[in-house]
């Protein structure tokens, strides 16, 4: 249930994350300036049951309490030090480039890694982010999800 939960690269919008090393390889942005990219991904619950009530009782996202929200969001660890990790980067970098003159820009793109292993997700219920959603309400919830589909002609084929 975990890897589930965890995304992929993949996952990430190809674009979003092009736009990000282009950023870190341009020393003229300064590591405070350099937004990672994060994922977001809200659902609404409402016209509730009381059985359903009774699951989503803290995520309540109205006054009204018509409506409640699950929020899950996938973006760098808190202790993730974003400007050491910047500095590295450009520090390789600059060794790839030093004696190369010939070296294109879409080339040195490749050799920056982007931090996914120091990513994590959080849910949390309603508009509070401390308001954590314990597993065990996840597993009370009846949703039917669909997988990605990152690799359509091997999972079709299976």
């Amino acid at each position: 249930m975990f890897k589930k939960r965890m995304l992929q690269i993949e996952d990430i919008n190809y674009t979003t994350r092009l736009n990000f090393k282009k950023d870190v390889l341009n020393e003229s942005i300064s590591y405070e300036k350099i937004q990672f990219p994060e994922v977001t991904v809200q659902l609404t619950f409402e016209e509730m049951n009381n059985k359903q009530l009774s699951v989503v009782g803290d995520w309540f996202s109205t006054k009204t309490m018509e409506k409640a929200k699950l929020t899950y969001e996938f973006k760098p660890s808190n202790n993730f030090d974003k400007e050491t990790w910047i500095k590295e980067q450009r520090e390789k970098i600059k060794q790839l480039k030093s004696g190369k003159e010939d070296i294109k820009e879409d080339d040195l793109l490749h050799f920056i890694e982007f931090p996914i292993k120091s990513y994590q997700y959080v849910i949390y219920g309603g508009n509070d982010r401390t308001n954590r959603v314990d597993p065990y309400f996840l597993s009370m919830l009846k949703l039917e999800l669909l997988d990605a589909l990152r690799d359509a002609k091997r999972e079709l084929i299976d």
